[in-house]
């Protein structure tokens, strides 16, 4: 905005001087520049409040899929037309005070006494550095926005530990909907048989703690061959089937089985991270575990899994949900693994849930895959903001540079027609324009 009213108040300094010599006063002057710089700031602050009505649904789209489900960042309220406001006025202060004051100095020095139009180099003082700094801001913005990029780009690619395709998560709420300790088996088993006869489902299981929630249930076990107890693991209880329909990888041992009751004997699966840590010169299979005693066997180990992409992969320990101490804490997750579209398969298996427990809340049935999305929301938001200020940025200072070229040209035109009428070629002349350009860049 500076650079574009300082080229028009030098060019109105005749008009200024004449102002001057009739008896303007010179705070009369500045105010009817700092009017019109105004009025410029805050057509486009309302502009710019106007654009982000739709620029939010589009950026929203962009980053969550659809824009049901908005986080208050995306709200424009007073707050927002007041800041909008505010920052016009301030603009409009700030980068239209030095034009005004160059066109009155302008008027004084070159008014109707000298008859004399301003020369280039004093019309293009302060314009080269405008721009100049205006290109230097614009490119840290930029390498800003590639370092975010990058930040995404890694985070998109990072082995969650599981596989999200096709897979359906619903979150369930039996301690609210009235359900007991003793209900739990049976409504477990009615909520898989229910679920596995919906057509394209390949396999249900449920869980304590659902993948991609932060859910966390740590306890204190007692490992052979340490000699210590009390250390502090993750746990979760989890129903046969469980690791194959989530896509936990199995790296060695067994699955949980329906003979895993509680007139069995107690098992458990650990992590490799458990594995490694507590059995690092031999297979952890057949070893014992327990909360005060060692009483369970471990029968597998698989793969270690994260609670979000932001944090590291986690060591756990996962019992079956048919073993005492039955359900520590009763079941909050309902995996489902489909053959086909997993949005399509949705509504269906939502049905059979309310089909075999009426009760029971059910707080939400989403893809695996959206949820690992949505734990990327922050990161996919910045860079996002990042790319289209950067975009921005860059746009204004091509626009800056290309101003101040052009009206270093226009100025010029007369002593281009002297160089050419002497026999400039035009090849030195463009030379001459795009040296001036990139030393400014």
């Amino acid at each position: 905005i500076a650079n574009l009213l300082l080229p028009r108040a030098t060019g109105r300094s005749r008009e200024t001087g004449i102002r001057l010599s009739l008896g303007a006063t010179t705070a009369r002057l500045v105010g009817q520049h700092l009017v019109e710089s105004l009025l410029l700031a805050l057509a486009g602050g309302v502009s710019s409040v106007l654009a982000a009505y739709w620029i939010s649904a589009v950026l929203a789209r962009a980053v969550f899929g659809r824009t049901g489900d908005l986080p208050p960042v995306f709200a424009l309220d007073w707050r927002v037309w007041i800041f909008s406001a505010a920052l016009s006025i301030g603009c409009a202060l700030a980068f239209g005070l030095a034009p005004a004051l160059r066109a009155v100095s302008a008027g004084w020095r070159n008014g109707i006494v000298t008859n004399q139009r301003v020369s280039t180099s004093v019309a293009m003082t302060g314009m080269r550095p405008l721009v100049a700094a205006q290109l230097a801001l614009s490119f840290a913005v930029i390498f800003a926005a590639v370092l975010l990029g990058r930040t995404l780009s890694y985070f998109v690619r990072i082995d969650p530990g599981f596989n999200p395709d096709r897979l359906i998560t619903a979150a369930i709420d039996p301690d609210t909907s009235g359900f007991s300790r003793d209900q739990i088996p049976a409504l477990v088993d009615r909520l898989i048989a229910e679920v596995d006869a919906v057509p394209g489902v390949v396999s249900t299981s449920v869980t304590t703690c659902a993948l991609m929630t932060n859910c966390t249930y740590s306890s204190g076990f007692t490992i052979e061959g340490t000699n210590r107890g009390g250390i502090q693991l993750n746990n979760n209880w989890v129903s046969r089937k469980y690791f194959s329909t989530v896509g936990i990888p199995l790296l060695s041992g067994r699955d949980f089985t329906d003979r895993d009751t509680a007139q069995s004997p107690r098992v458990a699966i650990v992590s490799e991270s458990v594995a490694r840590r507590y059995f690092p010169n031999t297979s952890p299979l057949g070893k014992r575990l327990g909360y005060e005693e060692l009483d369970t066997e471990i029968v597998g180990v698989v793969r270690d899994v994260r609670l979000t992409l932001h944090s590291e992969p986690n060591a756990m320990i996962y019992f079956p949900t048919r073993q005492p101490p039955n359900f520590t804490a009763s079941p909050h997750g309902v995996a489902v693994r489909v053959g086909g579209d997993a949005a399509v398969a949705m509504p269906a298996i939502r049905s059979a849930i309310q089909r075999a427990a009426p009760s029971l809340l059910i707080d939400g049935v989403t893809p695996m895959s959206a949820a690992v999305q949505r734990d990327v929301a922050r990161e996919r938001l910045v860079a996002y903001l990042a790319a289209s200020f950067a975009f921005v940025a860059l746009l204004l200072a091509c626009i800056g540079l290309y101003g101040v070229l052009s009206y270093t040209v226009t100025r010029r035109t007369q002593e281009i027609g002297v160089r050419m009428a002497l026999g400039a070629r035009p090849t030195d002349l463009t030379r001459m324009v795009i040296g001036d350009g990139s030393r400014m860049v």
